[in-house]
């Protein structure tokens, strides 16, 4: 059986662009002061120009619950680029937001995300958002900092890109090598969790002893899709993925 379930992910994974299309997610927030920009471009190379053809592919948003609740279909032509303002889709203030490429080959495909306001952006590239691609053994997502410092505010989005629940857990390490963990989390398919850290460690500011601390995500070989925010007292945000 184990040797049939490696066949079958094989071959599928071998059929991604044919019949499976290639799937990419990020997260998306649209809000007062922030708002999300999809970005996407199929340019053609100098060493294989005729290779590139127009690209069929389908936008998805789904609400932090779970459900979709939009879905446009667009064509992206060769050598174009294309830009969609996620609030047009739909009103809500954050979710996940999955493109489906049907092609055989990425390329210049992998599409970025703008995260932008009035007088800032923030940006980086998608993730892979194909259950079939989990990691085979546990892995961790690690935050490079977490700070009790009041003039800023962190922020972890956690969405499961999976077709089954995802349960995991927080752990805070403070300077001495110390770690903590939160109780367990559990989120459902396409579900987005976005979390402050502090509500999951109201003990910090007495482990921390007035330093800085690590936070990671336990994952338990799920398909987790992690992004780390940090907002400042003007509003402005920088946003990152794990």
């Amino acid at each position: 059986m184990k040797l049939l379930r490696k066949w079958v992910r094989r071959n599928l994974i071998a059929l991604q662009g044919k019949v499976v299309p290639i799937k990419m997610a990020s997260w998306y927030i649209n809000q007062p002061g922030i708002h999300s920009r999809l970005c996407l471009t199929n340019l053609e190379s100098i060493n294989d120009p005729t290779g590139f053809q127009d690209v069929p592919l389908t936008v998805t948003l789904f609400d932090p619950q779970g459900k979709r609740i939009a879905q446009q279909e667009h064509t992206l032509q060769r050598n174009h680029t294309w830009g969609l303002e996620l609030n047009t889709l739909a009103d809500q203030t954050h979710g996940l937001v999955q493109v489906a490429l049907k092609t055989d080959l990425v390329r210049s495909l992998r599409f970025y995300m703008h995260w932008y306001g009035s007088d800032f952006i923030t940006s980086t590239h998608e993730k892979y958002s194909d259950p079939l691609l989990k990691p085979q053994r546990p892995v961790y997502y690690t935050l490079h900092r977490y700070s009790l410092n009041t003039t800023l505010k962190f922020s972890l989005i956690i969405s499961n890109l999976g077709l089954i629940a995802y349960r995991t857990r927080l752990g805070l390490i403070n300077d001495t090598g110390a770690v903590c963990f939160s109780n367990s989390i559990t989120i459902a398919p396409r579900a987005t969790l976005w979390l402050d850290p502090a509500d999951y460690f109201p003990q910090a500011a007495t482990f921390l002893a007035g330093g800085d601390g690590t936070i990671y995500l336990e994952n338990r070989i799920g398909t987790p899709m992690v992004y780390y925010a940090v907002e400042d007292q003007s509003q402005r945000w920088q946003i990152q993925h794990l």
